[in-house]
């Protein structure tokens, strides 16, 4: 409700006098009174800071000579006006400003002015209707004796009808017409509004709606024909989609329930078709010439919104690959994507051509087939699939020694590039000793990620001729110690493999342990660096071994040109089982220890080299 505050009027006087106050006839001046309206201003909306003023009119539509003022507060275009001691019920508003242009969705970079004529009451908006019917409503109240309510549902009717529309029923006066409430007066309002922007400058739409509200003011009725062919002529350039989304983005901050659902199309296209008989078109095809892209058409045709019969248009020919491959068309290769337009009966050869380990599968889409090339005649738009898919494979798996390969997931066969998961299990007394994949040998990981290929052939290697087990954890306290290998005591020192060496030397784990392997063991030189160590507390080295091939082995510690720190000692051995070796260093060579050395390991017959394996974990001093 309006705030009104009635002022008593304290005296009724009568006058004779010639100056603005003169009532002759005896009639009692209007009793004054105060109200707050609010409303917003927009053609789109007006920005912040644009000024908006109140005329009190009497009830000849006249200005009584009282104004009042106010600004836009946001860039939605609302208003609060406070409006005191006017005694009339009508009221010319004025807003003047910069806007928001929903086609464009940028604020115009000139001024623009709106009227609205309305009964004075707590909303008024000002919009592009209210200012076109303004002079018919004046019109209809001055020279055709309607009331001033009559004169409002009659102006905005015509002016409706001229744009071929009609009003809702709910809504019959312009200055309750905004955009924000995403109803069926929104709709309207907005349909109207982008026709009157389309691409003008704002110094066209004040000139086209001048020229609108003159035309209308004496019968209600679009008369200049020109006037409908500048209409009709921008109506093309209008992407009413576009605009709907400017409008929910905008104001969905003030009306989270806007959405582009609020509006339709529906509006608009009766706009487009009461104005399309106001259009240049030579070729009488239906289409204006500003837009006509096919100018010659024969009589009759069926044409699409470009003016082109199907004969001639250009069409669209788009291919999708899905897959692993390419498409080959007119000698050109294409790997990702296709688009061109071509014309209309052209014909196409299209082959697709599958990377290596995939295959053709088919053509989906605007083609439906299995042939490879096939050959396309365009008539249409057409969005088609070249679908390719892996080749599928089976597995050859073999196994040397005693064990089983699970695979996982377990399957007859795989699609190309697949990661699948084996894994070897050894029979007991037996140790996996690595894989033969796809060409790639000696990979000891287990389990064992694999991508299926072309060549999927699989061996497990198993052998009696490791261990299987570990070795019994060294017992000394580690602050004796000096390691050199093994994974109980941390490392003190380190070594390096002498090259010269008759040995095939690696480092492997078997039973999540690592161990020194020895492979066509001779000999086997150990060259380690003391760093900063102290061995003067040493009194022996220890390892633990297991061999499948040797009786014996000997070690020894030596300083090359100096001299045996340890001469050769020779080992009985138990073949297949982890044994521990402790041998006691010389007392007066231990300080020799202080300075880098090597540690020999020999096997098979010592003097004769006969070689084997031989394994070595936890090698350390103390």
């Amino acid at each position: 409700m309006s705030k009104i505050t009635i002022l008593l009027l304290l005296s009724i006087f009568f006058s004779c006098g010639k100056d603005g106050n003169d009532l002759s006839n005896g009639d009692n001046k209007n009793p004054a009174y105060s109200t707050e309206i609010s409303g917003s201003l927009a053609k789109g909306a007006f920005i912040t800071g644009s000024t908006l003023t109140f005329y009190e009119l009497n009830d000849n539509l006249s200005q009584t000579g009282k104004s009042y003022n106010t600004n836009i507060v946001n860039d939605f275009g609302s208003f609060d006006l406070s409006v005191e001691e006017i005694t009339e019920n009508y009221a010319r508003v004025v807003g003047d400003g910069f806007y928001w242009n929903e086609l464009t969705n940028e604020t115009t970079e000139e001024k623009l002015s709106l009227n609205s004529i309305s009964e004075v009451k707590e909303n008024i908006n000002v919009n592009i209707l209210t200012h076109i019917e303004y002079d018919r409503v004046i019109n209809l109240v001055k020279n055709e004796s309607k009331s001033f309510d009559e004169a409002k549902t009659i102006a905005l009717s015509e002016l409706l009808s001229a744009f071929g529309l009609a009003p809702p029923s709910d809504y019959e006066k312009s200055e309750e017409y905004n955009f924000k409430d995403g109803n069926q007066a929104s709709n309207i309002l907005l349909t109207i509004s982008a026709v009157i922007q389309a691409s003008r400058t704002v110094a066209e739409v004040t000139s086209l709606i001048t020229k609108l509200a003159n035309d209308l003011k004496d019968n209600g009725d679009i008369d200049d024909n020109e006037l409908k062919t500048d209409i009709a002529t921008e109506l093309y350039k209008i992407n009413f989609t576009d605009v709907v989304s400017n409008v929910v983005n905008k104001y969905k901050e003030v009306n989270p329930n806007l959405s582009i659902s609020s509006f339709d199309n529906n509006f608009f296209e009766n706009i487009f078709e009461s104005f399309q008989g106001y259009l240049n078109d030579q070729d009488n095809d239906g289409v204006q010439d500003e837009i006509d892209q096919c100018s010659d058409t024969p009589e009759g045709s069926e044409v699409d919104q470009n003016g082109c019969s199907q004969e001639q248009r250009t069409y669209q020919v788009e291919i999708i690959i899905g897959g692993d491959g390419y498409i080959e068309i007119l000698d050109e290769e294409y790997f990702h994507y296709f688009k061109k337009e071509y014309d209309y009966g052209a014909s196409l050869e299209l082959e697709a051509i599958a990377a290596f380990g995939w295959e053709f599968f088919e053509w989906s889409g605007g083609v439906e087939s299995l042939e490879n090339p096939y050959v396309l005649n365009v008539i249409s738009d057409t969005v088609i699939n070249a679908v390719f898919k892996p080749k599928e494979y089976e597995l050859n798996i073999m196994v040397n020694g005693e064990g089983t390969v699970s695979v996982s997931p377990d399957q007859q066969s795989y699609e190309f590039d697949t990661e699948i998961e084996i894994t070897a299990i050894p029979s007991q007394g037996w140790t996996f000793t690595g894989w033969e994949l796809s060409d790639v040998n000696n990979s000891i990981q287990n389990p064992i990620t694999y991508k299926v290929s072309d060549n999927n052939n699989i061996t497990a290697n198993f052998s009696d001729e490791f261990p299987t087990n570990k070795p019994n954890e060294p017992t000394q306290n580690e602050a004796d110690v000096i390691s050199l290998f093994g994974n109980f005591y941390q490392s003190g020192i380190s070594f390096d493999f002498f090259e010269g060496s008759t040995a095939i030397f690696s480092e492997i784990t078997l039973n999540e342990n690592s161990l020194i392997f020895l492979d066509e063991l001779g000999y086997c030189v150990l060259q380690v660096n003391v760093e900063n160590n102290d061995f003067s507390s040493v009194k022996f080295i220890q390892f633990d071994y297991w061999t499948p091939d040797f009786d014996k082995i000997a070690v020894e510690l030596n300083q090359w040109g100096q001299g045996y720190i340890l001469d050769k000692l020779e080992i009985n051995t138990d073949k297949k089982e982890w044994k521990r070796v402790t041998i006691e260093i010389p007392g007066d060579n231990i300080n020799r220890l202080n300075s880098n050395f090597d540690i020999v390991f020999l096997g098979g017959n010592i003097n004769q080299g006969v070689n084997g394996k031989l394994f070595l974990d936890n090698i350390f001093f103390y």
